[in-house]
């Protein structure tokens, strides 16, 4: 949610100081996820009756959702553990993911209401069909660097979906998408999120940073 927040920031505030944009996994055009979206739409109004109700996503469910969206990693890491107990790459990798999954916060209603509907379900970022306050967002504003990490296995944020950043935003931007091994989670966490990921952010970083 980060990535999108921070696009939608730049392209309403492109004169503000910010050298260049890092999203991972981050989806922009959700019509891409598949299954995901289609359940979006069987259960929207589900969705919008229970937050009404709770006010809020609590921590317990988002964390939930994530684990059953990413049921099949999470197993295989979990029998990893069992059929290996010193193998201590997966323990950690496991530890990491559960560490990760299980120290979410509550998402306030309104606001996950206003993303659920008008980025998720309506698309309109993708769509080109987004106000904020009256206000049109438009991505072609965004002409700082964009580097994008997608991950290769990723069902929550499929590559797809992330990749349509680039014919989003300026075409004076320097644009990047690196597609990395890994899921959702795994691709920030994994065995080779160091050398595949984390490196190639220092690397740019440090490119744009001589610029």
């Amino acid at each position: 949610m980060g990535g999108i927040l921070l696009l939608i920031y730049q392209s309403l505030f492109p004169d503000r100081d910010i050298k260049g944009i890092i999203t991972v996994a981050t989806p922009i055009d959700f019509s891409k996820l598949g299954l995901l979206y289609l359940l979006g739409w069987l259960l929207h109004n589900q969705v919008s009756d229970f937050v009404d109700m709770a006010g809020m996503v609590p921590s317990v469910l988002a964390s939930a959702g994530f684990k059953l969206l990413s049921s099949y990693r999470l197993l295989t890491r979990t029998l990893n553990v069992v059929l290996d107990p010193e193998d201590f790459k997966a323990i950690a990798g496991y530890e990491l993911t559960n560490e990760w999954l299980d120290s979410m916060i509550p998402y306030p209603g309104e606001t996950f209401k206003e993303f659920f509907y008008e980025l998720f379900l309506y698309n309109k970022l993708s769509e080109k069909n987004l106000y904020i306050n009256g206000r049109y967002v438009d991505l072609k504003r965004v002409d700082i660097p964009v580097f994008s990490v997608a991950g290769e296995s990723d069902n929550i944020a499929p590559v797809k979906s992330i990749e349509k950043i680039m014919d989003l935003i300026s075409d004076k931007a320097e644009k990047e998408v690196v597609i990395a091994p890994g899921g959702h989670i795994s691709v920030l966490i994994g065995d080779q999120a160091k050398e595949k990921v984390w490196q190639k952010i220092v690397d740019w970083i440090i490119l744009q940073s001589g610029k």
